[in-house]
């Protein structure tokens, strides 16, 4: 049983890696990582040469934010670990500023049972009209939902290109979906799962590039592939909404100490730097 990670990096601080690769230290867990292509990856290099679980993705891609890029960095993670092991029976999806919950038996016993962590329920009508009906571009600095500066505004060659795809896809019309489901963008699956989401990755250009111009499109597009799956027991990763600016960011023993009442097995998202959150993972055992 061995179980590999693919973790997305793009806020320039290594320590959220860092105390991950510690905590799966001594287990056989392997983060893949990939790193904004917008960031300096030297310091996440210079982790990783100190880190033999940790593993940086040769091909980087710039992300913005609800856009498709997210998609295409998790599914070369997906297909980095399994070129480089077969025997993975698990994959996870995380981001940089989480950290686990769980001691380190609880956690190797249920990432390594049948249990699937993946949230996915049919998404609402005006859920559906907003994000996979409308025709989107965010994958690019000139047309970002965060953070365009002005010398960042004019298109370029390859924006160009998806324009014209764009509009193609928009007088074809997008791939039929009888049920748009919807959840959470970081998950944990066993291997038969992951095979599906690849085969129709690639083997489904209609539907991939359907959701290439949607919004926010790692909350949907793997979830109407596998829509509700046996054994799922919901999300790998909690992250608390419910608070301004959201998601909340934890930074304290007792928040995060709080945060353990639940079933998920991971925490996000988590103030990157402070001691007290590797104090705490270095002592769940």
């Amino acid at each position: 049983m061995r179980v590999a990670i693919v973790c997305l990096g793009y806020l320039g601080n290594p320590s959220g890696i860092d105390v991950l690769a510690e905590y799966f230290s001594g287990m056989d867990v392997d983060l893949y990582v990939h790193i904004d292509a917008k960031i300096d990856i030297s310091p996440y290099a210079d982790l990783s040469s100190k880190r033999s679980n940790v593993t940086l993705l040769s091909e980087r891609r710039p992300i913005f934010w609800g856009g498709f890029s997210i998609v295409r960095a998790i599914v070369g993670g997906l297909e980095t670990a399994n070129a480089t092991r077969s025997d993975y029976t698990r994959f996870f999806v995380l981001s940089e500023d989480t950290i686990p919950l769980r001691s380190r038996a609880e956690m190797w016993e249920r990432a390594t049972s049948s249990e699937e962590f993946f949230w996915s329920l049919p998404a609402p009508a005006e859920l559906r009209a907003a994000r996979y009906d409308k025709f989107c571009y965010p994958d690019s600095p000139a047309t970002s939902l965060r953070g365009v500066r002005m010398d960042s505004c004019s298109l370029s060659p390859s924006d160009f290109e998806n324009i014209r795809r764009l509009l193609a896809l928009h007088g074809r019309g997008k791939a039929p979906v009888n049920v748009l489901h919807h959840g959470p963008g970081w998950w944990g699956l066993s291997k038969p799962h992951v095979e599906r989401l690849l085969a129709a990755y690639h083997g489904d250009p209609w539907l991939r590039e359907s959701f290439e111009f949607s919004l926010v499109p790692e909350e949907q597009y793997f979830h109407t592939i596998l829509g509700e799956i046996p054994n799922s027991s919901g999300g790998a990763v909690f992250a608390d909404f419910s608070r301004d600016l959201r998601p909340h960011v934890y930074r304290t023993a007792d928040e995060i100490i709080s945060a353990k009442t639940g079933r998920h097995l991971f925490l996000r998202k988590v103030a990157l730097g402070e001691p007290v959150i590797a104090e705490f993972v270095r002592f769940l055992g």
